[in-house]
């Protein structure tokens, strides 16, 4: 068993910035922002920490998304999860072994969210290096359980598929083939529907047969000898 800190987010120890960003939900069950540049941000002294909110069925609409940083270091995004039903204070992110021989940094800053859809926190729990509250730690409650998990997967953004290369090519290679075939059909129904049932310039022809061709058994006065003076 491991000793936990819990600090709800009505201890003062937790400070809210970000003007009116910040309100209670649910009975004052949450404090939850619906604009996005809030943040909070939490100081102790522990080895591992998590923060803790509340998660609820998003029926369609954008998730909210925080940015959770330790130290100053590089921050994570997650984007809310799609829930089943309500679920509050649930595990939402942790920070990782951290050293025991300095006081360390939470910072949760919201991303995105709006009205329909805001970002719930509830609390921030953490191994401590001592069960003695510093002077600035006044509303901790210390309890021998086992280490908190992250209980709710709460992800990156989805990304767009790629298509693949290969089917880009494969699929302006077809069209060129069916264009070509279609072309060939095209070419031979011409020729069958051409009249005189000779195709022209197969061979060279004399008068009399193209005489033949177009007007079998009559005499074409328009025809003559010519000659040359």
């Amino acid at each position: 068993m491991t000793t936990v800190a819990t600090v709800t987010w009505q201890s003062p120890d937790i400070k809210f910035s970000g003007g009116g960003g910040w309100a209670t939900y649910g009975g004052r069950k949450h404090m939850g922002s619906a604009v996005p540049g809030s943040s909070l941000w939490f100081l102790f002294n522990g080895t591992e920490a998590w923060v803790a909110g509340s998660v609820y069925p998003l029926l369609g609409r954008k998730p909210w998304a925080i940015a959770c940083s330790i130290d100053g270091s590089t921050p994570t995004v997650l984007f809310g999860p799609d829930a089943q039903s309500d679920i509050s204070n649930t595990g939402l992110w942790e920070t990782g072994k951290l050293s025991a021989d300095k006081e360390h940094n939470i910072t949760v800053q919201v991303v995105q969210a709006d009205i329909d859809t805001p970002f719930l926190f509830d609390s921030i729990l953490f191994i401590p290096i001592s069960t003695q509250p510093t002077s600035s730690q006044t509303d901790v409650t210390y309890t021998k359980t086992s280490s908190p998990q992250v209980t709710v997967t709460v992800t990156s953004a989805p990304k767009p598929k790629n298509v693949p290369v290969g089917a880009i090519v494969g699929g302006v290679v077809t069209g060129v083939v069916l264009l070509a075939i279609a072309g060939i059909l095209l070419f031979f129904w011409l020729r069958k529907r051409r009249p005189g049932g000779k195709p022209y310039f197969y061979h060279p022809a004399d008068p009399a047969e193209m005489l033949d061709d177009e007007h079998p058994g009559e005499y074409n006065p328009s025809i003559q000898d010519v000659h040359s003076p």
